[in-house]
């Protein structure tokens, strides 16, 4: 209790009750603090929602995930499919006074492209990108790239946010220091040692027409501030959403809902729109797990029907996915369930592991003991493993503990790993284009590091792919592969929950927190 007052005398200031004549403005809890400024160099969960708040895009997905123009006026390609003509809407400006120019989205398209995998793909069939005049210019290609649209409208991960040449020129590795955008609210002040964050409305953001939808159309702001206070304390920022001081919680831990849900004046609902998807990701270079069958042991073992119920009072929702590209986005087939029972499923797995010879070493499962459903599915899936013959042990650790332990190669006898379950949102997965999860490129590819040509084969030919048809069918034939070399087990997908205020009308459902559209009474 002590530690909670000092909590509120300490920013209680932030929070005085507003005068009439004072400006709208809309408290946040975010998901963490802004640590950074620049959403290429740092592209973490919170700088991502700061790079919303301040940047803009060329494109941007809709929501049946079709990528639309958004800075972009015109879009224009050729017949061969090698020239891409892309003009910008009329009036965009820079929060500095600036008009934003085709020479700043060449020199951002080039930095954004230099730390992601999608943007690498599209540079390497680059001939050359050129302005055309002011607010135009063209992407030569030596060979056609038909996601060209789709790789600018990235949604997660490493976001192509538009930012003045000038601050563009610097290498990514090099974060900038000021935050000087297009987008639909300025940066006023940030301050590290409480972790406020204010912005303001941008007065001269020209929104889209037509209506928003997901991270494209129209971001119509209908607030004058928007504060982020990010509250560490889960029973700081239970006790401030409860009492009306804070408007919106964007990520409630799982012990915090039943706390406000009694709350008539407080609304609790899914986060996003797709969910995010838990998967159990194996270390590809470190014994039982460098050998596939032990691989595919360990998928069968898996029984996502109790997975879900492991993690039901600890999510908003929750539904079984054994798919690697994500379930339930729009126009994606998942690929159907296993028809064999779990009991079946395990004995396959029990003589995968007798003719792959496991010896009965512990394999280790890292958990991130700060995150609840994280927690529970590590527990669920030991006890699934046990079953067929594995001997698993857990090792607990908050999460910023075992984001640095995977990045060892070597087992547990070196410090090292077998295992660990994460969570994507589902729709940082569902393109193979930018699914760093999926990719099977050796010491290049993510913690894990599976090696699998194949995969990497058909991620070629689906971003190569000229047309839908071929492009679903291929992800299908991913799929497949997966389930043969098994880079990840996927888990359950699940929405996690966030709360609000009654007076303040629903916030947008996106894979990132977005501000534009909420109304605040």
């Amino acid at each position: 209790m002590r530690s909670v007052l000092a909590a509120l005398a300490l920013i209680a200031g932030a929070f005085l009750p507003a005068r009439a004549a004072d400006p709208v403005t809309l408290y946040v809890d975010p998901q963490g603090p802004l640590l950074s400024l620049d959403p290429i160099a740092r592209p973490d969960y919170a700088t991502i929602d700061h790079g919303y708040m301040v940047y803009d895009t060329l494109f941007a997905l809709d929501d049946a995930l079709q990528p639309q123009p958004q800075m972009a006026e015109s879009h224009l390609v050729g017949a061969d499919g090698l020239e891409h003509a892309i003009g910008l809407r009329p009036g965009l400006g820079w929060h500095d006074g600036a008009a934003v120019t085709a020479e700043d989205c060449i020199a951002s398209i080039r930095r954004w492209a230099q730390v992601d995998p999608f943007g690498r793909e599209l540079m390497a069939r680059v001939r050359s990108i050129e302005p055309t005049g002011r607010t135009s210019f063209t992407i030569a290609l030596e060979r056609p790239f038909p996601l060209l649209a789709e790789a600018l409208a990235r949604p997660l991960g490493t976001v192509p946010f538009m930012m003045p040449a000038r601050f563009a020129a610097a290498p990514p590795t090099q974060a900038v220091t000021r935050a000087v955008g297009s987008g639909p609210f300025r940066l006023v002040q940030r301050s590290d040692g409480l972790y406020r964050t204010l912005y303001e409305k941008n007065a001269d953001y020209l929104p889209r027409a037509g209506p928003a939808r997901l991270l494209a159309g129209g971001k119509r702001v209908l607030v004058d501030r928007v504060e982020w206070l990010y509250i560490p304390d889960t029973a700081t920022a239970t006790f401030y959403l409860n009492a009306g001081t804070l408007d919106y919680w964007d990520l409630m831990p799982a012990v915090a809902p039943p706390h406000v849900a009694r709350n008539p004046d407080v609304v609790v609902r899914a986060r996003e729109p797709f969910g995010k998807l838990a998967l159990l990701r194996l270390n590809h270079r470190a014994k039982p797990f460098d050998d596939v069958r032990l691989r595919r042991a360990a998928a069968l073992a898996i029984d996502r029907a109790a997975l879900v119920g492991a993690v039901a009072k600890l999510v908003n929702e929750s539904w079984a996915c054994a798919a690697v590209l994500g379930c339930a986005l729009p126009g994606v087939e998942a690929p159907p369930p296993d028809p064999r029972p779990p009991p079946d499923r395990r004995e396959i797995a029990r003589r995968l592991l007798r003719e792959a010879g496991y010896d009965g070493k512990p394999i280790v499962l890292l958990s991130a003991s700060d995150q609840p459903e994280n927690e529970a599915l590590v527990q669920a899936v030991a006890a699934q493993l046990r079953l067929v013959g594995f001997v698993a042990r857990i090792e607990s650790m908050p999460w910023q503990d075992l984001a640095r332990r995977r990045q060892s190669r070597s087992g547990p006898d070196a410090g090292g790993w077998n295992g660990f379950v994460t969570r994507w949102p589902a729709i940082d997965l569902w393109s193979p284009g930018w699914n760093a999860a999926l990719r099977g490129n050796g010491d290049a590819a993510w913690f894990g590091w599976p090696e699998d040509q194949r995969i990497e084969q058909l991620r070629q030919d689906w971003i190569d792919a000229p047309t839908a048809e071929r492009r679903k069918a291929l992800r299908a034939d991913l799929e497949r592969a997966a389930a043969e070399s098994v880079p990840y087990v996927p888990l359950v997908q699940f929405r996690l929950p966030r709360g609000y205020r009654t007076n303040v009308s629903e916030p947008p459902a996106a894979p990132a927190a977005i501000f534009w559209g909420i109304e605040k009474k």
